[in-house]
């Protein structure tokens, strides 16, 4: 199996209408998927509702609640219909199936259809709002959204549609007319309880316990339906420097209704969610100690933190709030945050995620990851987010950066050398996605959204050539009239 092969497992895509300022979207989240355009085109709005979703489809527990009371005579005969099928097939090849009964088909799709409520809570906590008035582009009635995960749809069709109008969100499944369960799966989930468990019974589903069971089928399911792009969601919001220099004074108490939707009261409406789960995530840092043995993601960060930083950054642990620290190489004690350069405020907050928060399958989402940077640490930056990338880490990145777009085209034109050949990081094309924002001659219209090719032995097209250009134009006539006064 190729790159490319790889890249599209598991493969999630999003199409969007009329959603902020951007009126189209058709986007296939890669491993290294990258938003890029002018300002206030709608990159930041995209990349929080990707994670809004994630944190939506995938955050409840649909499975919450099933009792043997909601069991009756004919869901029960399913379910033993069912297990007997699972005994026969037992034995047989790794790509053996099992489908579901008609009766605990229709019993799985009704703990689904909570997922709209659920959907509307977490979108409105994200974006801080109480309504879809503000998602919906102007002048529209409906924003759409459809999503497919290609690990429970092969086809290209999409099999989940989210309708976000001004008063209220519709949230809606597709479900297969037949759903097919791999007995392996199910064999794998017998053996993970230990010994005394409920539904343990030698090894084996007992069928004195039909509630477990129907609880990992709604569990599979919605991993299957709703696994988006990785196993957990972080987000790195804009504006890290400032957020960093103030955090010191924010308390879990000012975010506590934020953090989880299921305590969401309104009380702070205006302030978005994914703002204060970033909070959040930081004041879990402050909590923890190095690792007794460093992962891969750990020692990656802590290389790029001494190479770049010139350092190491800590948080120390203090009775009213978190003290975060920058030490330079051979100081024995640090320095508070607020007295660090703006960079190392900009990238603490990477390097605490990576090394203490992230792990391999999750998504990353970092909005404009230059800030702050000198060009030279911008290349190496995207360089950090390859190997990342490569450790199993799926990341989405805003940018506007020209260093990071042509850092990124030498990172794939480096996976078509020969293997004897490669001496730094590379990614295959499949691996990457870059998606232009472009608003050029849509005045009215809202920003469209396409992806943007790698070119033979050139850089991504991003359009930032074309300011270079303008200011070469511009400097060459002030030369030239310069000449003319003389």
């Amino acid at each position: 199996m190729n790159g490319d092969d790889v890249a599209r497992e598991n493969l999630f895509s999003i199409e969007v209408g009329d959603f902020g300022p951007v009126s189209r979207a058709n986007v296939d989240l890669r491993p290294l998927t990258v938003f890029l355009g002018k300002s206030n085109t709608g990159k930041s709005m995209l990349a929080t509702l990707i994670y809004s979703l994630h944190k939506g489809l995938t955050g409840p527990d649909l499975s919450f609640g099933t009792r043997r009371a909601d069991i009756d005579g004919n869901l029960n005969e399913s379910i033993g219909t069912l297990i007997g099928e699972i005994d026969e097939r037992r034995d047989a090849s790794s790509e053996a199936t099992v489908s579901l009964p008609d009766a605990i088909t229709e019993f799985v799709r009704a703990r689904f259809d909570r997922m709209s409520d659920y959907l509307d809570k977490e979108i409105s906590r994200c974006f801080g709002s109480v309504n879809g008035r503000d998602l919906v582009r102007r002048g529209c009635p409906t924003a759409e959204v459809a999503m497919n995960c290609r690990m429970a749809n092969r086809s290209r069709d999409p099999i989940h549609h989210l309708a976000i109008r001004k008063d209220s969100m519709d949230f809606r499944t597709a479900f297969p007319e037949r759903i097919d369960i791999p007995v392996r799966a199910i064999a794998e989930a017998e053996t993970a309880p230990m010994p005394g468990s409920m539904f343990w019974s030698g090894g084996e589903w007992s069928r004195a316990h039909p509630v477990e069971l129907l609880q990992f089928l709604i569990e599979y399911l919605q991993n299957r339906l709703y696994g988006i792009h990785g196993k957990k969601v972080h987000c790195l919001p804009a504006g890290r420097t400032g957020i960093m220099r103030l955090l010191p004074f924010v308390t879990r108490t000012l975010i506590q209704d934020k953090v989880d939707s299921r305590k969401h009261k309104g009380s702070m409406h205006g302030f978005p969610g994914v703002l204060a789960d970033f909070v959040d995530g930081m004041l879990t840092v402050s909590d923890s100690e190095p690792p007794p043995f460093p992962t891969d993601l750990y020692k990656h960060a802590s290389s790029f933190e001494e190479r770049i930083l010139g350092g190491r950054v800590w948080a120390s642990d203090q009775p009213v709030f978190p003290d975060y620290r920058y030490g330079p190489s051979g100081w024995n004690e640090g320095i508070d945050m607020h007295f660090s350069s703006s960079m190392i405020s900009e990238m603490a907050p990477l390097v605490l995620h990576i090394q203490y928060l992230v792990e391999p399958g999750d998504l990353l989402i970092i909005e404009e990851p230059e800030a702050h940077l000198h060009p030279e640490l911008q290349v190496e930056l995207m360089k950090l987010l390859a190997v990342l990338v490569r450790a199993g880490t799926r990341v989405v990145i805003t940018t506007h950066s020209e260093w990071m777009i042509e850092g990124l085209s030498n990172i794939v034109h480096a996976s078509g050398l020969p293997e004897d050949h490669r001496k730094e990081v590379h990614l295959a094309p499949g691996q990457v996605g870059v998606w232009k924002f472009e608003d050029e001659g849509r005045q009215g219209h809202g920003i469209e959204v396409r992806e943007i090719a790698l070119e033979d032995y050139r850089a991504y097209p991003s359009g930032f050539d074309d300011v270079a250009i303008e200011l070469h134009n511009q400097w060459a006539d002030t030369v030239n009239r310069a000449g003319e006064g003389s």
